[in-house]
Formats: C-alpha cells, structure tokens, sequence
C-alpha cells in the first residue's frame, strides 16, 4: 500500500511537471497575509515549546501504545507556564527546564505567550482560533496578589474565587470549559478532593476549513491497515488536491492547508510507526518543512473523529518536573507565601473531527494545587484513658487510665 501511494503520487508530480499550463506553486498566494512577528528571544522560546511537545508526544504514545492520540502540547505548555509564576527555588528550575525554556526569564517566558495569544487567534479569518485561561481558587485560600496580576497581564487569565466545599463549583468550572471550547469537552473535573484549593485551566477551540476542500460525494468506504497483518473498513476521503509534500523510500508527509493558508495540518506516514514516533523529533519535523514542495495530486484519506484524556502527572514527573508533584519539596510560595502547595494533577483532555470540508479541534489543560495538610499538634498533658486492641477483629485487649505518668 505504502509503495503504491508514493508510486501515484511521483507520477501525477510528473505529469505536473511536464504541463506548461500549470501554476507549478499552487499554493504561493499574492494574497498579504498577517504572519507572526517574533524576537529572537521569542523564536527561541517556540523551539522550547516544541522540543517539548514532541517529548509530551513520545512518552504519551509509549504509555498508550494500543490507542489513537491526540493532545495540544500548547495548551499543556501554556497551562505549566501560568503555575510557573508561582514556582520558587529548583520547584521553579525542575518546571522550566522540563518546559524547554532553560535559560529563559520568567519575563522572557510570559511574553511569548502574551504575543502568540495575540497574535494566534487573529491570523487568518477563515480559521477560528480561540485561547482562554482561567484560575479558581477557593475563597478560604489565599493566593499572591502579584500572582494573579501577571497571570491576568500576559495569559489574559480571568480569576474566580468559589467556595470548593459546594458541589456546584464542579459544574461551575465544567461550564466554563464547556463554553471555551464550543461544546466539544463538557468536564475536565469530577470532584475536587478535600486539600485542592486552585486550579489553572487553558482551553483551546480551533475550527478551520481545507483550502482545498473534499468533494463529499467522492467519499467511498475503503481498507485501512492498523498492522501489516489486519485491515478495516473505514471511511476514505479523496480528491484531486492541491498541498505540500515530501516523501522517501521510508515515509510520505503531506500538508493540508486550511483557510488562507497558514494554518495547515501534516500528515506523515511512516512505514515503521513505532520506530519512527520513537526517534522523532523537532529536528527531523524542521527537516519537513523545509523540503515539502508544492504539488497537485489525487490524495485519500480517512476521515476521523474522536476524544482522549490523560492526566499527565506521571509523564511529567519522568520528565523531570517531580519536583513540583512532591507535597514535601514542592516550592510553590511565589503562588502562595503562606501556604505550601504543590501540584495535585495536570489532566488533559482533546477533541478532533477530520472531514472533508476541514477540521474541528478542542483541548483543556488542568493544574491542580494542592495544600499541604499541616500535622495536628498534640499534646497529652492531662489524665488519659488508653486502650490496646486488635485491629481486625476489633478485640480490646487492655484498657488503661494514666492520672500521674511518673508514678510506678
């Protein structure tokens, strides 16, 4: 299958080639578009974070070897960069790091957010992109002023203080996330435990139609193979399209473009997926683009539709950010200074519909903080009765009452 795509595929660009009459950059507009303006600075910053979501990536498929994935590294990166703020000390040092942005400031860090949330959402207006940040925290508790104004100034955070002992709270924040991504997730929380007092959420809605959009009466039932050895029905999209491509005797890439063309979605088949998910990387993805050239030709494909959830705790903390989990080590007092907090969860949860007049994505990322339960303070300095028993069986052994301790 995988030799009679790149064989199709290498004949049409020939034909192509051969014929005068056609634009050879198909998808080169004269059209102005907005583009993205960065620093160096931010430039840097954007490898960060996909040298980090290609590690995210890797070990979510390695944990989850038999299931489709689907995840927003950004939305988890910007989530992990607001609780960043609150970080202290090697809790702050163990975060960045694992984030990608060693050697940034914290500054360095907020300000390429604030930019790509400006600059993400207004970038084409046939694509519909949307970037929401949120902080609940229960009204007992008490985070940093400073804390919430950054979060407010470059992550355009809005805050709500809630009383988490009411169970509607739950609903509240499921409301809120069902909102921020058009329907899509309904619930990131079931409960909140007894110690939980803050939680961060990013939500992310993304709705973009194909440049080049699929005929849907061309659309047949045809074999896909989950295994060399095992194939299934499924629904095949297809279309003679126009797209960048790239390909060698080990894989084909394909890039479909949506709206004005800045937005695109890359398809990659390698003829070996566990070896290659294995050594991927953002050196081998800057080597894709960089070589995809402009075609037109017949392309098929399966349209999907599908959720995943994970909570990330585990990951992360192999990642190197176990720190920020440890309620014992954790330094979290730039969020909280009288408090010890630490990280009770990071969930993540992701939607995608693929069909032939485009795509249709959403994902919520949540930090959850917890307080360290402070020890009770005991102290027995009055008479006491005392009991000694046998814990299965419920059996008192011996009972006892201690007026005077020093008396033998």
């Amino acid at each position: 299958m995988f030799k009679r795509f790149l064989i199709i595929a290498l004949v049409a660009f020939a034909i192509i080639f051969q014929s005068c009459s056609r634009n050879m950059n198909p998808l080169e507009s004269t059209e102005t578009l907005n583009q993205i303006t960065l620093s160096p600075t931010e430039v840097q910053a954007v490898q960060a974070t996909n040298n980090f979501s290609f590690t995210l990536f890797k070990n979510i498929v390695r944990q989850k070897p038999d299931s489709n994935v689907f995840i927003s590294p950004f939305s988890v990166s910007m989530a992990l960069s607001m609780a960043l703020n609150g970080a202290n000390g090697q809790t702050f040092d163990a975060m960045r790091a694992t984030l990608g942005f060693d050697g940034l400031s914290q500054d360095s860090i907020n300000q390429i957010f604030a930019d790509l949330y400006r600059q993400l959402q207004h970038l084409d207006s046939k694509v519909i992109f949307t970037i929401a940040n949120s902080i609940w925290y229960d009204r007992r508790f008490n985070p940093s002023q400073n804390f919430i104004d950054v979060t407010k100034r470059y992550f355009h955070a809005e805050v709500n203080p809630l009383d988490f002992a009411d169970p509607s709270a739950v609903a509240t924040i499921n409301h809120w996330v069902d909102v921020n991504t058009n329907g899509k997730i309904k619930q990131i929380l079931n409960r909140i435990s007894r110690d939980e007092v803050m939680f961060i959420l990013n939500a992310l809605y993304f709705k973009g139609t194909w440049q080049y959009a699929f005929d849907k009466k061309a659309t047949k039932d045809g074999w896909f193979f989950p295994t060399p050895d095992n194939r299934i029905t499924c629904k095949m999209m297809q279309g003679t399209l126009k797209f960048f491509a790239w390909s060698n005797d080990q894989l084909v890439t394909v890039q479909l473009p949506y709206g004005k063309g800045l937005y695109r979605m890359a398809v990659i088949m390698p003829q070996d997926l566990q070896q290659f998910t294995d050594s991927f990387d953002n050196e081998q993805w800057q080597n894709f683009l960089v070589n995809a050239q402009p075609q037109e030709t017949v392309i098929k494909m399966p349209k999907f539709r599908f959720s995943f959830g994970i909570r990330l705790n585990d990951i992360l903390k192999a990642m190197g950010m176990g720190i920020a989990f440890n309620a014992a080590q954790a330094d979290f007092s730039r969020l909280a200074p009288n408090d010890k907090l630490f990280i009770t969860r990071v969930d993540h949860k992701a939607f995608v519909d693929v069909n032939e007049s485009g795509t249709e994505a959403a994902a919520v990322t949540n930090v959850g903080f917890g307080r360290t339960s402070v020890p009770m303070a005991i102290t027995i300095d009055h008479p006491f009765i005392f009991v000694i028993y046998e814990k299965t069986s419920g059996t008192i052994l011996f009972m006892g009452l201690v007026r005077n301790p020093v008396i033998k």
